[in-house]
């Protein structure tokens, strides 16, 4: 039971991080689009993906 939720708070502090990461780079957008756009898609893939797992995790 706890290693379902300390799991879930791991992977939220994580995508706080990438989160943050993304944010500041959208201050390098006009420096490297294309770089920022591909890594924007991973992260938000993530992102995505961690979401469905926590809610999986929390509705069992």
């Amino acid at each position: 039971m706890e290693t379902k939720y300390l799991i879930i708070t791991a992977g939220s502090v994580i995508l706080i991080i990438l989160t943050v990461q993304v944010l500041s780079g959208l201050r390098i957008i006009k420096a490297n689009p294309k770089y920022h756009k591909w890594g924007g898609l991973i992260i938000l893939t993530l992102a995505i993906i961690h979401a469905i797992i926590g809610a999986s995790y929390l509705l069992k």
